[in-house]
């Protein structure tokens, strides 16, 4: 066996293990697996010229599947307090729903309250499982 990176030639049958998987995700109008497409954007928000905080969030779509994560949020510490944090996402949220992101991600254990506000929800329907390099 060989481990190679997928060709065009290999999507069609990538498609097919897919909707194995998934089978109720088969619809009339198919959507084939193809290449990723990664997009990434950085926001700031400036008072003057301080950037007093930014947003960094990712946007992956695979043919099937749109979905977007927050990687980061910060706002310094002395502009706190002044919506910075919820406009910079909801301004992020707009460009992932744009895209034509189904989900948007953020992982955090400081900041749930700050999340549920602006519409996130905590789930418990999905496992996350990490790995970390030794």
């Amino acid at each position: 066996m060989k481990i190679t990176e997928a060709r065009q030639v290999d999507f069609n049958r990538i498609t097919d293990l897919y909707y194995k998987l998934y089978p109720n995700r088969k619809t009339a109008k198919l959507t084939a697996v193809r290449s990723p497409i990664v997009k990434s954007k950085v926001l700031v928000a400036k008072e003057s010229k301080r950037v007093d905080g930014f947003i960094l969030a990712t946007f992956v779509s695979y043919g099937k599947s749109k979905f977007g994560y927050i990687e980061e949020l910060i706002v310094d510490e002395k502009a706190r307090g002044k919506q910075i944090g919820s406009k910079l996402v909801k301004r992020i949220l707009s460009w992932e729903k744009e895209l034509g992101a189904e989900v948007v991600f953020v992982i955090t254990e400081e900041a749930m309250e700050f999340y549920k506000k602006l519409g996130f929800k905590y789930t418990k329907n999905y496992t996350w499982l990490l790995w970390t390099p030794k």
